[in-house]
């Protein structure tokens, strides 16, 4: 079949205009307004004072966002990225942040009871003042965390294998040392 001249003209362009269509087409972006759900994108977003009560944000984007005063109660948030998050005062009772990246979060004030921090990072955190009750770091790394204004060291914080308080079984300190690294493992 022999094709005129105005043809492959037309199909020339057709399958340009098909392929700037694609390539053209704006990338989704999630706004600060969208609906909780795993992997949304909330960086930057300030979402003070929010009730998420048992929200899924599992591999959420979370970075650098305002969470003061967030009602997280029950929330899971495994594998989100809260790295340079402000979670001040906010209510984390009962979330879980399995391998979550907390890097520069602060949680100062914030209620940690029963929260599930498992292998998750929380370099140079600062959880000043929280409150820590059955919550669990263990394998977390800490490195170079604020536990406390007046004790630099986590043994004059806490002494946590006697207080029933935390759970810092294989955790990566303060000073980078691991904390209790023969602590029986629960499965």
């Amino acid at each position: 079949m022999k094709l005129r001249p105005y043809a492959i003209y037309k199909l020339t362009l057709s399958g340009a205009a098909f392929g700037l269509c694609l390539t053209a087409a704006p990338a989704a972006m999630a706004a600060c307004s969208d609906p909780a759900a795993p992997l949304v994108d909330w960086n930057d977003c300030d979402l003070t004072g929010r009730d998420l009560t048992g929200s899924d944000l599992r591999g959420a984007q979370l970075k650098d966002a305002n969470l003061f005063e967030v009602n997280l109660r029950g929330a899971d948030l495994g594998g989100a990225n809260l790295q340079g998050a402000d979670l001040s005062m906010a209510n984390l009772t009962n979330a879980n942040f399995e391998n979550a990246r907390l890097i520069f979060a602060s949680l100062v004030q914030a209620n940690l009871t029963n929260a599930n921090f498992k292998n998750a990072t929380l370099w140079g955190a600062f959880l000043n003042d929280a409150t820590f009750n059955g919550t669990d770091f263990t394998g977390a790394d800490l490195y170079a965390a604020v536990l406390s204004d007046y004790a630099p060291d986590l043994e004059e914080w806490i002494d946590v294998r006697n207080s029933g308080t935390a759970i810092f079984c294989r955790t990566t300190m303060l000073n980078g040392t691991v904390f209790y690294p023969d602590c029986p493992v629960v499965q």
